[in-house]
């Protein structure tokens, strides 16, 4: 099997995009063990991103990633969407798409929901990927607050957690991560690794678009304070994160803060839902391929 990425997308995710280096994986074998199911054939594979629009790599599999919530109409910014729709473009055989949460399979292609990916690799890594130092009831800071989202709803939220003190903001703290990748990178788990609990946002919500971020909280052993999409707990078991967008998450805050015991039991707690079921998307990627 040979991964082949176009320059758009080895410049964004391998490389570094100027100034916006943290939002790639900047590791191409952490990269491709991430994103690219380890099941694909002996094909050559052309591994193309949401502004790739030019058609001229048709003696390769074409694969498009995009992690990006492409049901957003008013991003307009999307060039392959803009160019072809969501599954209009006849040279794309495979489509990791990040805002679907069911495979989507017809005879001409076929679309993996790309929390499948980020799950596999969760399982496969939470062991490896851990902080220098694990922190448990030694923290002394309550939350970090990452989010810059100004919906009135998440800034109600925050200013809520706010009003119990000893809560800081990433913009004042992220001096050792602004070029670091936002991945999980381990300048980004050691520093989330100080707090009880830290506070993540989704820029959107769709079922299904659930990014990095509530992963990185895991991989650093806090306790996510999330908001995001209706069906998180279709994947994340409920008891070890706080949905912001529940009216008693406050209370569930004061409840970990008030039990030690309790807290450190959600930390070792599995945090995939008992009940998560991947669609097997490796057997079906690999039945359609074939």
């Amino acid at each position: 099997m040979e991964i082949i990425l176009t320059d758009r997308n080895y410049e964004y995710w391998i490389k570094g995009t100027k100034n916006y280096e943290r939002f790639g994986v900047l590791d191409e074998m952490k990269f491709l063990d991430m994103f690219i199911p380890n099941i694909l054939n002996n094909d050559k594979y052309i591994l193309r991103g949401i502004q790739d629009v030019d058609n001229k790599y048709n003696d390769k599999v074409n694969i498009l990633l995009c992690v990006e919530n492409l049901s957003v109409k008013e991003r307009r910014h999307y060039s392959h969407r803009n160019s072809y729709g969501m599954y209009g473009n006849k040279c794309i055989k495979i489509y990791l798409y990040n805002h679907i949460s069911k495979i989507v399979k017809t005879d001409d292609y076929i679309a993996i929901p790309i929390i499948y990916l980020q799950i596999s690799y969760y399982l496969r890594k939470y062991e490896i990927i851990k902080p220098v130092k694990l922190y448990y009831s030694d923290k002394h800071s309550l939350c970090l607050i990452t989010s810059k989202n100004t919906d009135k709803n998440v800034l109600n939220s925050i200013r809520s957690i706010q009003n119990k003190g000893n809560v800081s903001n990433i913009m004042d703290v992220n001096k050792n991560i602004k070029s670091k990748s936002c991945y999980h990178s381990q300048e980004l788990i050691d520093l989330f690794s100080g707090f009880k609990f830290v506070y993540v946002c989704e820029n959107s919500l769709e079922n299904g678009y659930i990014t990095e971020k509530i992963f990185n909280v895991c991989f650093s052993r806090c306790i996510p304070i999330y908001y995001g999409p209706d069906d998180t707990s279709r994947y994340f078991n409920d008891k070890v994160y706080i949905d912001a967008r529940k009216p008693d998450y406050m209370c569930k805050i004061n409840r970990l803060l008030n039990d030690e015991k309790l807290y450190n039991e959600c930390i070792e707690m599995n945090k995939i839902n008992d009940s998560y079921n991947d669609e097997n998307y490796v057997g079906q990627l690999s039945e359609w391929l074939h």
